[in-house]
């Protein structure tokens, strides 16, 4: 599983990036994830991998 953290602020992607991690591992679950710090260079990345996808608004 490919997981995308898409945010401007780099400390805001590094704290989600290390909780998810913790709960992806209390799971047994594995996951790539990977910070992108605009929503541009997400779609550009995207375009040569697939992510799973799960939208979240604050």
């Amino acid at each position: 599983m490919r997981i995308a953290i898409v945010d401007d602020l780099e400390t805001e992607r590094a704290q989600l990036k290390t909780r998810l991690a913790r709960q992806l591992r209390l799971c047994g679950a594995e996951a790539e994830l990977l910070e992108f710090e605009s929503g541009e260079s997400f779609l550009a990345a995207e375009k040569e991998q697939r992510f799973c996808r799960v939208p979240i608004r604050q």
